[in-house]
């Protein structure tokens, strides 16, 4: 269900336990690098349903 920060919205799209922090930072770093394109701000992405999907799989 999307959410509400002030006037922007989100969604959680997946959830995903890594084994260690290091990982999971690693991680986040290669999603970042990946969509660097379509970040709008900070930690704010404009992703297609796409490519939304290609991150769930990833992390499957």
């Amino acid at each position: 269900m999307p959410s509400a920060i002030g006037s922007a919205w989100f969604e959680m799209i997946c959830n995903k336990k890594f084994p260690n922090r290091k990982i999971a930072v690693s991680f986040e770093q290669a999603l970042h690098n990946a969509y660097s394109e379509k970040r709008i701000r900070g930690e704010w992405f404009d992703l297609t349903d796409t490519e939304v999907d290609e991150i769930r799989a990833s992390l499957n």
